[in-house]
């Protein structure tokens, strides 16, 4: 039912409300591809305002299903510290708005324009607004859970745009949707598949990181994309990351492959766990 009440809201929720965190700003920008206004959140390192001249990597974190609001305060507080601690390089952080139970994809009828609301209005907004590096090499996409899969798949659509992909609890990344939380939900899990893929089986696994990893094999390995799978030891997601992993492997696309002992479905259980195996992906 709350699957249900999501898809059902639609545009309703391209603003939503602001993120309760000091570390972040709210932001509002038009968006073509949402026919509107939309939403996002942004955090700035410390050296943003005492280094007027100097430009920063941008990483666009992708919010799970629930939506993004509860977790940016945490994500937001936990890179602080570690930029603070000069554990990670000073970077912008940027929350996009991607609705909920929307999958980060183009829905097939046109009805929400996720992907293209991130890389063609977002992405430009933001290297027009804040002084970023405006190339692949100063992108990291990075998503948790709905997110990992978000990231994953649009990373890899577009290796002229992020130099680095995180995939952290991603789901759901096989080519059925019969994971473990679909199984236990039937009724959402089909309720995404009308909303989002016009439950069109062939559209999900078009557009799905398997097969976008297929299609880009060569595009990535000629690009250098840095690519990263990270699951928990106990988290429904990890058989699915780990075929994903040796698909990957199979198809010759470079990556790290890692899985965090104790974990469940956890993005800061993750970093928690991980340290500095987490962190230096950043440098």
């Amino acid at each position: 039912p709350g699957v249900a009440r999501q898809l059902m809201a639609g545009a309703e929720h391209w603003v939503t409300p602001p993120a309760a965190s000091p570390l972040v700003s709210q932001r509002i920008f038009h968006s073509p591809a949402a026919r509107g206004r939309v939403s996002y959140h942004v955090y700035l390192p410390p050296t943003y305002a005492r280094q007027p001249r100097h430009r920063f990597p941008v990483l666009y974190w992708l919010h799970g299903t629930e939506g993004g609001n509860q977790g940016i305060p945490v994500v937001a507080q936990r890179f602080e510290a570690q930029i603070r601690a000069g554990r990670t390089p000073p970077m912008i952080i940027v929350f996009p708005n991607g609705i909920r139970a929307r999958m980060w994809v183009d829905a097939k009828d046109g009805s929400t324009r996720v992907e293209q609301m991130l890389v063609a209005d977002l992405l430009p907004h933001v290297d027009a607004n804040y002084r970023t590096v405006a190339t692949a090499a100063g992108r990291v996409i990075e998503g948790f859970s709905m997110g990992g899969y978000g990231a994953g798949r649009i990373g890899m659509s577009h290796p002229g745009l992020f130099g680095s992909i995180s995939i952290i609890c991603g789901g759901p990344l096989d080519l059925a949707f019969q994971g473990p939380r679909a199984r236990a939900n039937p009724r959402g899990r089909e309720e995404i598949l009308a909303a989002v893929y016009g439950s069109d089986m062939s559209y999900f696994q078009y557009v799905s990181p398997w097969r976008t990893a297929e299609r880009q094999a060569e595009a990535l390995s000629a690009a250098g994309t840095r690519l990263r799978i990270l699951t928990g030891e106990t988290d429904f997601t990890r058989a699915d990351s780990e075929a994903l992993h040796e698909h990957l492997d199979a198809i010759g696309v470079r990556h790290d492959f890692t899985i965090a002992p104790g974990v469940g479905h956890s993005a800061a259980g993750i970093m928690q766990t991980l340290g500095d195996d987490f962190w230096s992906f950043y440098r």
